[in-house]
């Protein structure tokens, strides 16, 4: 079958039942739940077994889909292509986005979009709004915990040297010192930030050996200058640490001022070299180098960093770890030694080998004994007919016609079995018992042939109840006959652990909408690790759930592993009542004037307030028209939050803005027809003023003025909003009569009458040349005819936006030449 990526999970059958389901994407075994994201885009083999030996295989493909990370972007920034997304060949829809993922942020909000390719879809948020930013700090010290750069809206990232995370703008002042700037990159804006970091460092906590000579703690540590303290310290200057100062056992805090007026600080361990185990054990076959590093979890040794020394030992790089490789050591005992700073402790592995290469054999009952090879410490020989665990085997010892000796190590890879027959024999037999059984209260009738024997190894000889001998391995043996005849029957049952379990929390208390985290986790068991987990309140048979209720509510949970009598665990999780926020302010003022905002929880009580834009913490504060704040309103009883976001209402914010066409210091008195280009935002109504002629302001219009003469011209714009807020703006235009030429630096070829056309303007010449070229050196435009201009097309076709190179070879009415070069700005 084929499914999508982001479908819900589904169950798998399959018939006969009763099977294991195995494969990528498979989170429990029986019954067989696939989770499509888990496994994963792709074809999924997933195979179905049936008592171990019957099988069959189902094929499901996984189809792709992402509609990528989170996005953000200024209001009024062009147009960009959404990101992250696959695979492709798809469509988008949703508010303000193009089929082919052209979004347009034209307003401010949250918009939901979504991605479709084939029969999958999948969707994202792209946040549209201005960016929110309170720096944190001005200054810290290279010590400071790292922290984070709180700002809105999400869907950006963060960029600078020490940015841990450019998502959450995770800041770790141990990265960098100085003046550290981070930017916050949005589609079509942007915001940096300088943080001034305060260099210190004196490396990381340490150990020693207490008998170990005085050493400098950190022979780099930065900035020099400052002082060292702690009990150990005895060159406060440059950090010298006497171990014998400390003692075994203890810790020293390690603390340095640096003369910038920062603090950093170690922890010293001294301590004696210790292995917590005297001596372990390996099968020769069945470790490899990992398993058996050289770390904590295998010896528990103290302190960390040392070195190992002994046969079998190698050390890898490029980690440096030490392994004790059983296969290079050989079979036999090993004394092992660390060496951490100067002192010493060891230990002993014992290596034992996975088999004995000894024939089965047959022999009489009268044979003398036989004496099988000795084995490392720890190993013996076990059996019937043996004797003396370290291999001496009696045949008159035998119960059996058959003897199984058995090679023990105490590891079940390391075993072995020699088989001998003894002629003649009554062999005893125990029936109707397995080798295994689950920890369960159930009576398995025992069968013993021929009657007439001794039975041992179980507290009964007719009954074996699992639950009462207990979980571990048992050795059942039954003797019939006596004398050179004997026979022995032996069978080693093991009893699987029984099932239990760990859970947290018994019980929990919420706020409304959060989630109280629930786990089960079994133990022991016939099949350690594999368990399955029923749950009532129609939740999935997993072991850990994030519950919401809306109400108090018990969970319970009853975990199985298939065999071992289920356990059966309840919790209780406490929901506290909710509760509301109004946030009352101001009328609709200009932007910037004065305001307030007064928060008016719904049921009234006792309530903590934390407003965005003050340290007030009281239910109402001053604030501007405009300003867009953040209350987080706490229940001093229960400590469940409420964020509500807002804004004090304002009039949109007027701005007048005008350029001047052409943009010269001095414009060249044959471009003395000058227009003003109207940048200003949010106008209703206005005026200009153009060398001391008044205009009315029309929305959408770029007045002209054609200056007659050269000279300075003052030109002012006032404009006003809908709520009569206002803003004007000033400037100078300066017209020129001296220039030789003009070449323009910039041009806009999109017919709207005004700059169309790139002109250069010479007089007093006899002759010259005009080229243009691409940025690959392309010819794009060539005349030596002035009044002819280039309209931006190469062969009729329009050449896209860019920067564009102009070489002008001119020659003089005087006779002298010159070769301009630049750049022109094309700009549609």
């Amino acid at each position: 079958t084929t499914v999508c990526q982001k479908d819900a999970p589904f169950l798998l059958t399959a018939s006969p039942p009763g099977g294991v389901w195995i494969g990528n994407g498979i989170s429990t075994q029986n019954p067989g739940m696939f989770y499509p994201d888990s496994a994963g885009p792709g074809l999924h083999a997933i195979a179905y077994l049936l008592g171990g030996s019957c099988s069959d295989v189902l094929n499901i493909t996984v189809d792709s889909i992402d509609a990528g990370p989170l996005e953000a972007a200024c209001p009024g920034t062009p147009p960009f292509q959404v990101s992250g997304y696959g695979p492709g060949g798809g469509t988008w829809s949703g508010p303000n986005i193009t089929p082919g993922g052209i979004f347009d942020p034209v307003a401010i909000g949250t918009y939901t979009v979504t991605y479709t390719q084939g029969n999958c879809s999948a969707s994202k948020d792209i946040n549209v709004d201005n960016i929110g930013y309170t720096s944190p700090f001005d200054t810290i010290c290279q010590s400071h915990d790292t922290f984070r750069l709180q700002i809105t809206p999400a869907g950006g990232y963060w960029v600078g040297t020490n940015i841990e995370d450019s998502a959450t703008g995770l800041f770790n002042p141990r990265e960098d010192a100085g003046s550290i700037v981070s930017t916050y990159i949005m589609n079509g804006c942007q915001l940096s930030d300088t943080i001034e970091v305060l260099p210190i460092d004196i490396g990381h906590n340490t150990n020693a050996c207490p008998t170990e000579a005085p050493y400098q703690l950190y022979p780099s540590f930065t900035p020099t200058g400052g002082v060292w303290y702690g009990n150990g310290i005895i060159d406060n200057v440059q950090g010298i640490f006497d171990p014998a100062l400390i003692g075994q056992g203890n810790n020293d805090t390690i603390v340095y001022a640096a003369p910038n007026g920062c603090f950093d600080t170690i922890i010293n361990y001294v301590r004696f070299t210790d292995l917590d185990d005297d001596t372990l054990t390996f099968c020769i076959a069945s470790e490899d180098d990992d398993t058996l590093r050289l770390n904590d979890d295998l010896t528990g040794m103290i302190p960390w960093g040392g070195d190992w020394y002994g046969t079998g030992v190698t050390q890898f790089s490029p980690n440096g770890w030490y392994y004790f490789i059983s296969q290079n050591a050989g079979p036999g005992l090993h004394t092992l030694t660390y060496d951490a700073n100067g002192c010493l402790d060891s230990m002993v592995f014992i290596v034992y080998p996975d088999q004995i290469n000894y024939p089965d054999t047959s022999m009489c009952s009268s044979a003398d004994s036989i004496f099988f090879p000795s084995l490392p410490l720890g190993a013996y020989w076990s059996g019937d007919g043996i004797v003396d665990p370290s291999g001496i085997y009696d045949p008159n010892a035998a119960v059996d016609d058959t003897s199984l000796v058995i090679y023990n190590s105490g590891l079940p890879e390391c075993t072995d079995s020699i088989l001998i027959e003894v002629i003649p024999f009554q062999k005893a037999i125990i029936q109707n018992i397995d080798t295994q059984y689950c920890f369960q209260d159930i009576p398995y009738p025992i069968g013993l042939s021929p009657t007439g024997g001794v039975f041992a190894g179980a507290s009964n000889d007719s009954i074996f109840n699992p639950s009462v001998e207990g979980a571990g391995q048992h050795v059942l043996t039954y003797m019939v006959g006596s004398g050179a005849c004997q026979s022995f029957d032996t069978l080693v049952v093991n009893i699987l652990p029984e099932l239990t379990t760990n859970t947290s929390p018994k019980s929990d208390s919420i706020c409304e909408g959060e989630g109280a985290l629930l786990e089960v986790n079994g133990a022991g068991g016939s099949t350690p690790g594999v368990y399955s987990y029923s749950w009532d309140n129609g939740l999935f048979p997993v072991n850990s759930h994030n519950v919401s209720p809306v109400v108090d509510q018990w969970y319970v949970c009853i975990t199985n592993d298939g065999c071992s009598d289920p356990v059966i665990d309840s919790f209780f999780v406490l929901v506290h009542p909710p509760f509301d926020v109004d946030v009352q302010t101001s009328n609709k003022k200009c932007f910037g004037e004065e305001g307030y905002a007064v928060a008016v929880p719904n049921p009234s009580g006792s309530y903590n307030y934390d407003w965005s834009i003050s340290a007030l913490t009281t239910d109402s504060i001053p604030g501007m028209a405009g300003d867009i704040i953040t209350l987080k309103t706490v229940d001093a009883q229960t400590g469940c939050e409420r964020d509500t976001l807002f804004k004090i209402p304002n009039y949109n914010a007027v701005k007048a803005l005008f350029i001047i066409n052409p943009n010269e210091d001095c414009i060249p008195y044959d471009q003395r027809n000058v227009s003003f280009l109207d940048l200003s935002e949010n106008v209703v109504t206005g005026k200009w003023i153009i060398d001391g002629e008044e205009s009315d302001y029309v929305l959408g219009e770029n007045p002209t003025k054609n200056f007659e003469n050269p000279g300075q011209y003052d030109v002012e714009l006032y404009v006003e909003n809908e709520g009569g807020c206002k803003d004007s703006a000033f400037s100078t235009v300066c017209i020129d009569d001296n220039s030789s030429y003009f070449i323009p630096d910039i041009f806009s070829p999109n017919g709207d009458g005004h700059n169309d056309i790139f002109y250069v303007r010479v007089r007093n010449y006899k002759q010259g040349r005009i080229q243009v070229f691409d940025r690959w050196g392309g010819l794009v435009f060539e005349t030596t005819n002035f009044d002819v201009g280039w309209d931006g097309k190469v062969r009729g076709e329009r050449v896209p936006s860019g920067s564009y190179l102009y070489v002008l070879d001119i020659t003089f009415s005087n006779n002298s030449s010159e070769v301009i070069k630049g750049d022109v700005s094309l700009v549609r």
